[in-house]
């Protein structure tokens, strides 16, 4: 298995070339996706919160319905499943069913630490279809993290604060943006991943970074250390009066702080940006290949 998804703490690993195409923004529960070149390969879905169910009935009940499914489309004299057991994958239940060359696997385990229960569904046409399933529910697991929440996906590696859940996912190609708040009002943090670098950024990183900023922020300072990866970055900091309701400026202010960082192994550039009142700690902690990125 060559990549490691954490998603909505749940981590899983899967094979270098299937990506994840749909994901949930829910933490209480929600599926994501995967996919190869082809076709789609995994569905992944969590329900939190809820008391362990009967796993056993839940799969006898799959399997009747897959029984009659073939009847149901109208199909004279349909061919049986071929029903199979799960590939050993521990704690996990359920079964594998293999009907006109196409296996489907499914899945179930119910993780009583983080109070999650996690089904999958695995669809191949491969002849090591069982190895493949196998990784990818051994690799599974409901995180119960404290401080911060680790997230994984589409070219980003980060710890945000438990107390930030994930509000946006903008993915473009080559462009990603993940925005972490609750509700509409800071604090926030946004991260924002660029890829092909060397097509686009054709001014110094700096400058680039001073254009993201809105006019309305007071630029405050401005510096550029290395961080633990080796790679420059560049910060900006910046402050503006708060606005109540009505559209009035209040005594408060918003702090805001601008990272950004080349990796020139990836050809990619991290956009950072937080928005918190001044007594309040971002917590970010930003990784690329090479290493840390933030904090410095």
């Amino acid at each position: 298995m060559d990549n490691t998804t954490v998603w909505q703490d749940i981590l899983l690993k899967t094979p270098g070339n299937w990506e994840m195409l749909r994901y949930s923004l829910t933490y209480a529960g929600g599926t994501c996706t995967f996919s190869d070149e082809l076709e789609e390969r995994l569905q992944i879905s969590w329900q939190r919160t809820a008391p362990c169910p009967d796993l056993e009935r839940l799969f006898s009940d799959l399997r009747a319905r897959e029984t009659t499914a073939r009847q149901a489309d109208g199909e004279a004299n349909p061919p049986p499943p071929h029903f199979g057991d799960l590939p050993a994958a521990g704690a996990w239940h359920g079964f594998a069913v293999s009907r006109a060359g196409r296996r489907t696997t499914r899945a179930a385990r119910y993780f009583g630490a983080a109070e999650t229960l996690v089904e999958a569904a695995v669809f191949s046409r491969d002849a090591d279809a069982p190895d493949v399933e196998r990784g990818v529910l051994a690799s599974v697991e409901a995180l119960t993290p404290k401080g911060r929440r680790r997230w994984e996906a589409f070219g980003i590696r980060a710890e945000v604060p438990v107390d930030l859940p994930l509000a946006e996912c903008r993915c473009l190609p080559a462009d990603v943006t993940l925005t972490f708040r609750q509700g509409d009002r800071p604090p926030s943090i946004v991260i924002r991943r660029r890829g092909f670098s060397s097509v686009w950024l054709a001014i110094p990183l700096e400058q680039w970074l001073q254009e993201q900023i809105p006019a309305e922020f007071r630029q405050t300072q401005v510096d550029t250390v290395e961080s633990e990866s080796g790679h420059e970055v560049v910060r900006i900091a910046g402050t503006r009066r708060r606005r109540d309701p009505l559209g009035l400026l209040t005594g408060g202010r918003i702090r805001r702080r601008d990272y950004a960082c080349h990796c020139a192994a990836e050809q990619r550039v991290y956009h950072v940006t937080t928005e918190r009142p001044d007594t309040l700690d971002a917590g970010l902690r930003l990784r690329c290949s090479c290493g840390v990125i933030l904090p410095e």
